[in-house]
């Protein structure tokens, strides 16, 4: 038959006195051992341990980079305190930070252009609203040459990863601008369009082209969100080439024209060749200024 003990000793019986103490001491010390061991678990649970956590999406590790070339460093933070900030540095010298609206999760962008070639460490960690910081995130990229394009990382536009010129045959070519920069509100200052023309090539012809594109303020991490129109074609020179383009006027045809005082018009293409396949071009570009005018306004 199973005996279940008492899980302290029965006080002794009156008269014992010795037996009375000692039975008494160990109940105060079981009591004293129980309350520190139900401390020390308190403890671990709300230990001071870090919580925040940051990681490096865009440029990878081990990625080779050009010099002279824009890129927007991309990094992701979450934290159950709300991410504050996103501080990103290269070589341990900070390079900006970016606020953030005390959400559990954050996504902060950096533009950092190399100018001299070889090895750099980019690194980003958050901070949340308790002032804690999370361990740095980095990545080791090298850099190399020379290059006059900002490159289009993975996460930017809203498109998917679409085969490559070479696997296609389509290629962007000869892009021209009508203007590098355009206003709104008023012509006082310069035209309220740009035109955009492109060349597309195809073996089996293009079908259409459309350009995507935004506004990215110049003065700090804002930007409107990607939209995209589709441009008008006319046969090129020779087969299978398509010269496209659009004319966009500020007010009629870039959503949240007015958003900022000076915006970056940022734009890149994708084509459609008539077998059906979809390109996009490798690189967005950043050529023109979207700005306000504020001479000659209509009342």
């Amino acid at each position: 038959m199973n005996i279940i003990r008492p899980l302290f000793p029965r006080i002794a019986e009156p008269g014992n006195a010795t037996a009375t103490a000692r039975s008494a001491t160990f109940v105060i010390s079981s009591l004293f051992i129980l309350v520190l061991a139900i401390s020390g678990f308190s403890d671990n649970v709300t230990a001071n341990s870090p919580t925040s956590r940051c990681w490096i999406d865009y440029p990878l590790n081990g990625s080779t980079l050009d010099t002279g070339t824009s890129y927007q460093i991309i990094a992701h933070s979450t934290s159950p305190n709300s991410v504050s900030q996103t501080e990103f540095s290269i070589n341990d010298k900070v390079l900006g930070t970016t606020s953030n609206q005390n959400g559990s999760m954050a996504v902060g962008t950096q533009t950092w252009q190399p100018g001299t070639a070889g090895q750099y460490i980019v690194k980003a960690r958050c901070n949340d609203r308790t002032g804690n910081w999370s361990d740095y995130a980095m990545a080791m990229v090298t850099v190399t040459g020379a290059g006059s394009r900002l490159i289009l990382p993975g996460l930017q536009p809203p498109r998917i990863i679409l085969p490559s010129t070479s696997q296609t045959g389509t290629s962007f070519s000869e892009m021209t601008l009508s203007a590098d920069h355009f206003y709104y509100r008023a012509t006082a200052c310069g035209p309220k369009q740009v035109t955009i023309r492109l060349k597309v090539s195809a073996q089996s012809g293009i079908a259409n082209t459309t350009i995507w594109f935004r506004l990215a303020d110049q003065s700090s991490q804002q930007a409107t969100a990607w939209t995209s129109l589709p441009m008008q074609g006319t046969v090129g020179g020779n087969a299978g080439e398509t010269i496209w383009s659009l004319t966009l006027n500020s007010e009629n045809d870039i959503s949240g024209f007015a958003n900022y005082t000076n915006a970056w018009f940022q734009f890149y293409f994708k084509a459609k060749n008539k077998a059906g396949v979809e390109i996009n071009s490798d690189t967005y570009y950043q050529r023109v200024t979207l700005s306000a005018c504020a001479g000659n306004l209509v009342r």
